[in-house]
């Protein structure tokens, strides 16, 4: 497999170990090649600051082609409404080939089958209890028959895969832009996501109340279907906060959601918005973006997309998050 010695040799892999790689081992690679990024230091690349250039409104968000999507406009979408949304970033065959991907990912998870490339439970060699413990939380979360979740790492062809796709496509360059380094993603909060049409909806959020903040992070959320109208999609408040939002209040369901009255006072004359996406758009958001998954009754589809958080690897927050060299 020539990919995986490409890998494997970009994550310091000697050539003789490369050629024995598998796409589970390479799991395991890239959380070692983080430790050794880490130990040897990081001077940051200079990175965009906010332009004041206002972005163009689509459906209540900045909007973007795929065509014009550089670093630049990340900080300016975010600036100016808290996030960014790109059009077509993922081409139809990418789409599929992912798509597909969860399905079978999905399948080896219930089939229980030993050694699965398309499913094989992570768990890191040479990690803290604490970093053990934040991977078992997250995948028992994902393992709610209602949360339609597999983690990213637990499916080591799916892992290699949404690398070689997010390279392709510019999004890998595009977040290496934006953070100043190479980045590093979440264990524990990139998802491959299926979200039943017949969901009650989600909880307003940010992921910051559970992550911590101010972090050098950028999320990537991309819908694998259409979505808004026929399949699930997603509720945002279009407004650059300062913080959070206080949390666990009168009305919030969860320590870590929002009520629907602080959500308003957060949003004060600002119209929240249900974005209508298209099969691979992504939504760009950092930890502050104030959002919940959104539903409601008689939609015909269910929801495909993945989501995965990057960070700079100089800030990483090992306290919260377990990383994998991207």
């Amino acid at each position: 497999m020539p990919e995986l010695d490409r890998v494997a040799e970009q994550l310091g892999v000697p050539s003789a170990s490369a050629r024995e790689t598998t796409v589970r081992e390479l799991v395991q690679l890239r959380f070692d090649a983080f430790g050794e990024v880490r130990s040897r230091g990081v001077t940051p690349d200079q990175v965009p600051t906010p332009s004041g250039n206002k972005i163009r409104l689509l459906d209540g968000i900045p909007t973007v082609s795929a065509e014009d999507l550089d670093a630049q406009a990340v900080v300016d979408g975010i600036g100016q409404a808290g996030c960014l949304r790109v059009r077509s970033l993922f081409n139809p065959s990418q789409i599929e080939s992912l798509k597909a991907g969860i399905d079978t990912a999905f399948a080896a998870r219930e089939s229980k089958r030993v050694a699965d490339p398309w499913h094989q439970v992570f768990l890191p060699a040479n990690c803290s209890d604490s970093q053990l413990s934040l991977i078992k939380v997250s995948r028992r979360a994902c393992s709610n028959p209602d949360y339609g979740a597999l983690l990213l790492a637990d499916s080591p062809r799916m892992l290699q895969n949404f690398v070689e796709i997010s390279e392709s496509s510019g999004l890998t360059n595009l977040v290496h832009r934006f953070l100043g380094e190479r980045p590093a993603i979440s264990v524990n909060k990139a998802t491959l996501r299926v979200v039943s049409r017949d969901i009650a909806g989600g909880d307003w959020h940010q992921d910051g109340s559970f992550m911590g903040t101010p972090l050098q992070t950028l999320n990537s959320w991309i819908p694998l279907s259409d979505c808004g109208q026929t399949a699930p999609g997603m509720d945002l408040v279009p407004l650059r906060l300062d913080g959070l939002v206080p949390t666990g209040e009168l009305g919030a369901w969860f320590p870590w959601s929002v009520s629907p009255r602080e959500v308003r006072d957060a949003a004060q004359d600002t119209p929240i918005v249900r974005p209508v996406f298209e099969a691979g758009d992504i939504l760009l958001f950092d930890e502050l973006m104030l959002h919940r998954t959104a539903a409601t009754q008689g939609l015909s589809s269910d929801r495909y997309a993945i989501e995965c958080w990057w960070f700079a690897p100089s800030g990483y927050p090992l306290e919260t998050q377990v990383p994998l060299l991207v």
